[in-house]
């Protein structure tokens, strides 16, 4: 039962829970103040072992890393920090030094996170940070050097990480962080193989904030927000065509492109976190390629028909200033030859531009995500969209 139950699935529910219980937390710890640093920098020893998923040979040893964080706290001085339980924002470099080094190498990332307190008292706060970026791993499949890696393909990939964590209060300078965790590394289908890196981990480490100060929330709920929201996006998938899932007896080695779009209606259920759904349609030009070079394999449709398809999708998305992330969980409307599995999954980052002046409420956002079926990804995308 637990093996079905997919990041994207649990992740969904987050900013309900958050939107919900954040009120009352702010409420109270309204007339409290405490003493600890505006900024600080985090130092964590990381370590873990790969998940097997569908290759062979993995990483017989377990792989290392450290990570250093620049974080800072948000009191209230805007009003996403009020609606998200006052998190934590920070950027972070990581190194990995995996098992078999020679034939999977290392990664170095970056990343921005959001951190979002559940419960703080006097001794340790319980966080899950979400954060996502860029990688580079040194070593990649090669049919003739390096056969025996088929997790990474290429060497910049897109890096995710989740988080759940104990912030341990040792005085207003020094915390102690104890943390589990999950960190994945692939192209998004770009270039094949690409099974990508599934890494738990195991994190401890020190959080040092060298100029305290007394601090307080500010709880003050501006219930003047804009609540509801029109959504458009235009993207641009990339892929190299797979033969999992479409029965094609190999992989294209050709790049192609998948254009789709998207309209949906947005509920802001306080001024940082909402909730949308919509149509998506999406447009597959390697399935029409493929018909209509091998006209002997039966479909129900046209070669065009069987390469478009719409789907019907919800998510959520956090906002963070003008960072946010998203996910989104899609069904598609009809069964077709561009079709893996009948549901799919987004994960990904929006940067938002500054609002119209002439239209409060109007924006435009570039974005970046990858589009995956339970734990494969189909592509990675870029869109740009916009909001009314």
């Amino acid at each position: 039962m637990l093996k079905k139950i997919r990041p994207c699935c649990f992740l969904f529910f987050i900013p309900l829970l958050m939107g919900i219980f954040s009120p009352l937390q702010c409420s109270a710890e309204k007339d409290g103040k405490f003493k600890t640093g505006k900024w600080g920098i985090e130092a964590n020893y990381v370590t873990g072992q790969f998940l097997k998923h569908g290759v062979a040979i993995l990483p017989s040893q377990p792989a290392q890393g450290f990570e250093v964080n620049y974080l800072r706290k948000t009191l209230g001085e805007k009003l996403w920090h009020k609606g998200m339980n006052f998190p934590e924002i920070g950027a972070s470099f990581t190194f990995f030094y995996f098992g078999d080094n020679q034939v999977f190498g290392n990664a170095i990332a970056l990343m921005g996170y959001g951190k979002f307190f559940m419960v703080r008292s006097k001794l340790a706060d319980l966080y899950m940070r979400i954060g996502g970026g860029y990688a580079l791993v040194t070593r990649v499949y090669n049919s003739v050097s390096n056969p025996n890696d088929q997790l990474i393909s290429t060497m910049p990939n897109l890096a995710i990480q989740l988080k759940l964590g104990l912030d341990w209060k040792i005085n207003q300078y020094v915390q102690i962080n104890t943390a589990i965790g999950f960190n994945h590394f692939s192209n998004s289908g770009m270039q094949l193989p690409n099974f990508g890196m599934n890494l738990p981990t195991g994190t401890i480490g020190i959080r040092v904030f060298p100029q305290p100060k007394e601090l307080s929330y500010n709880c003050d709920h501006n219930k003047d927000f804009k609540k509801n929201e029109l959504m458009w996006k235009y993207s641009i998938g990339i892929q190299q065509l797979h033969s999992f899932g479409y029965g094609f007896p190999t992989p294209s080695t050709r790049k192609y492109p998948v254009p789709g779009g998207l309209i949906a209606y947005a509920r802001y259920i306080n001024y940082g976190i909402k909730f949308y759904g919509g149509l998506s349609f999406e447009y597959f030009p390697s399935i029409r390629d493929y018909l209509i070079m091998n006209p002997d394999v039966h479909t129900r449709y046209s070669p065009t028909f069987e390469a478009s398809i719409p789907s019907a999708l919800v998510g959520s998305e956090l906002k963070l200033g003008r960072l946010s992330m998203f996910y989104s969980v899609g069904a598609y409307l009809w069964k077709s030859t561009a079709t893996i599995t009948p549901v799919y999954f987004k994960l990904g980052m929006n940067l938002y531009l500054a609002e119209i002046n002439k239209r409060p409420g109007t924006t435009f956002f570039f974005g970046n995500n990858v589009k995956a079926h339970t734990n494969v990804a189909q592509y990675n995308e870029f869109s740009i969209g916009g909001t009314l």
